[in-house]
């Protein structure tokens, strides 16, 4: 899909290098218990009766770019145009202009990279930017996953690969959604590189509205592919851009961000089949190693136990 990236204020470039360092943070808690119906609760302000209660520290961050942009400069008497691409996983991007002879130029950007992708001596025309993550080189491996949750906590799958309420799409066709309370810890279910996080956002519903707001935290696999682990709780990342996991880390908590009918982990597989997001079939580990993918009903653990729907 090709985005429409109008030109860059200049005064606006004075700021990119400075602004790429800040990252606006607060610490904020919330507290966790079960009123009188068992239910659990999630608030600010701690209950007023004396009863258990659990505090969940929340750390919230607001990355400063959160998606690879054009933007202009100046070399002497030559106008360039430059691509930021601040994700930690290769990009294959197409830019769109008459400054190019065939009307577009293709790009494979690097990790965390600048890069030039052309310079005229005149006002640089209107440009469009279109892109993918990862390399349309990338095949996934034949490799088991961890069901990304806590070893000792059973929860359920409400939907699994072509669920008919979301999963309909190629770049989410094969992906499970698992119910879990708000709060409860999302471990890696491979290791990999974190590409980006998101975690600045509060609400969510089943409303078009919210299709783009979810909270996340994405990984690039060695093979290429990359999982997306969505609509976490705000502030909860435990991780960073750039940093190393390994399968079972914690990464974040579970929440309801973004375009949600409840708290629930969304977790999916992707590759770049070609400037298309295309999700792919994994199959996780049981206690004794062996292939299994969930499915609705099922209830499942962080140690590979699964109970039949």
């Amino acid at each position: 899909m090709m985005a429409k990236d109008g030109k860059v204020n200049r005064s606006r470039m004075l700021w990119l290098g400075f602004l790429l360092c800040l990252v606006a943070a607060a610490n904020a808690e919330i507290y966790r218990y079960q009123d009188e119906n068992g239910r659990w609760v999630f608030s600010d302000k701690k209950p007023e009766k004396d009863q258990p209660v659990e505090a969940v520290e929340v750390n919230i961050t607001r990355p400063p770019q959160h998606t690879p942009e054009l933007y202009e400069k100046r070399q002497g008497q030559l106008r360039q145009l430059w691509l930021h691409n601040p994700y930690f996983a290769p990009v294959q991007a197409a830019v769109r202009s008459t400054m190019f002879e065939r009307g577009h130029r293709v790009l494979m950007l690097e990790p965390n990279s600048h890069t030039l992708v052309g310079e005229i001596d005149k006002p640089l025309p209107t440009y469009e930017l279109g892109y993918v993550i990862g390399s349309p080189k990338a095949k996934h491996s034949d490799v088991l996953y961890r069901i990304p949750l806590p070893e000792q906590q059973f929860f359920q799958v409400t939907q699994g690969f072509g669920g008919q309420f979301s999963h309909n799409h190629p770049s989410g066709y094969h992906a499970i959604d698992i119910a879990m309370p708000i709060g409860s810890y999302i471990h890696a279910a491979r290791s990999g590189t974190v590409i980006w996080v998101k975690d600045d956002y509060h609400l969510g519903d089943a409303q078009q509205f919210f299709l783009d707001k979810a909270n996340y935290v994405s990984v690039l696999h060695e093979d290429g592919t990359y999982a997306v682990y969505a609509h976490i709780l705000q502030g909860s990342a435990m991780v960073k851009s750039g940093e190393q996991v390994k399968a079972g880390d914690a990464l974040a908590r579970s929440g309801t961000s973004g375009y949600s009918t409840g708290p629930h982990l969304h977790f999916v597989v992707r590759r770049n089949a070609g400037f298309r997001n295309l999700s792919v079939p994994y199959q996780f580990a049981d206690e004794q190693g062996r292939a299994f993918v969930p499915t609705r009903g099922m209830k499942v653990s962080g140690s590979g136990r699964a109970s039949k729907p």
